[in-house]
Formats: structure tokens, C-alpha cells, sequence
């Protein structure tokens, strides 16, 4: 499984909210609970709702990954494993009106199988925090860019060399 995966896995994405005049700070922490949820139902349409067709992610090396290849990682990643804890809190909203620029920070155990000829699968760790760019558009908050700011990743106990 790549690093891409378990990023895209671990945050891609996405929050979702409908109102009028909002609270953006509300709206965040609506998206995070949402994201929560479908991070342990492992819930891929509501990440496919929430990501606009321009929606990539940025890792900790800059590389880029399209909403494709990260809708096709989640999917990996929800095959091969499951989410046991999940929290998610939102640390800083800017922007205004109909875009914001949310900061969130994320943790997560779980397991997951690498190999599918493993016995039985390995034990996930991963603490992360992210940069979200948000916009709403006839009435729909969409994630158009997901930042990697840190992260930090255990496997059975051992860091992740390849990180998040």
C-alpha cells in the first residue's frame, strides 16, 4: 500500500455542510464529524460528494496526487482494512463568505493488510494534520485541496518509514 493511500484514507477529504449564512467554524467541525463517520463506515460516496472535480492532495515531499488517484487509494485502503478509533479537530478556520481555509488535526488506529496472504492483519497508528481549502457552490461546500503538514505513522509499532 502506498503513503498516497494512507493519506488519501486517513483525511482526503473532505467535509461536507449545507446552510444559509454560516458560522464557518461550525461548518468545519460539521465536515470533521462527517469525515469521522465515514472514515468508520467506510463510507467512499460521501468522500465522492465531497470532492470537487479540481480536489488533490499535497504530501509532506510536495508531491500531487489527483482526485482519482486518491478516490482510487481510499478504496484500496477501505478493502484492505478498518478504522477502529477515529477523532478529528478542527484547529483554525479562516477565510469568509464562501471559502475557508480550515487546519485540522487527526488521529487514528486501525488494521490493515499490506500482503493479502498475511494471516492476519497489521496493527496502524497514524496522527496527522492537515490543510484543507474549501468553497461553496450553489449551496454545497466542496474540498478543493487537502495539505499534509505533519504526520506521523506506525505499523505493529514500528514507525512507517514512508509516512502518511
Amino acid at each position: 500500500m502506498t503513503s498516497r493511500t494512507l493519506i488519501a484514507a486517513f483525511c482526503t477529504f473532505a467535509l461536507f455542510a449545507s446552510a444559509g449564512a454560516e458560522d464557518l467554524n461550525k461548518v468545519a467541525a460539521q465536515h470533521e464529524r462527517e469525515f469521522v463517520k465515514a472514515m468508520k463506515t467506510k463510507d467512499i460516496k460521501w468522500f465522492e460528494s465531497v470532492g470537487a472535480p479540481d480536489y488533490h492532495e499535497i504530501d509532506m515531499k510536495g508531491k500531487v496526487t489527483d482526485r482519482a488517484k486518491a478516490i482510487t487509494g481510499m478504496k484500496q485502503m477501505f478493502a484492505s482494512g478498518k478504522v477502529d478509533t477515529m477523532t478529528a479537530k478542527v484547529l483554525s478556520v479562516t477565510g469568509s463568505g464562501n471559502n475557508m481555509v480550515v487546519i485540522m488535526d487527526a488521529h487514528m488506529t486501525g488494521t490493515m493488510k499490506f500482503d493479502p496472504k498475511a494471516k492476519k492483519p497489521s496493527k496502524v497508528v497514524g496522527s496527522m494534520k492537515f490543510q484543507e481549502s474549501w468553497s461553496k457552490t450553489k449551496g454545497k461546500w466542496m474540498i478543493h485541496e487537502l495539505k499534509s503538514l505533519s504526520e506521523k505513522m506506525t505499523v505493529d509499532g514500528k514507525p512507517y518509514a514512508g509516512g502518511m
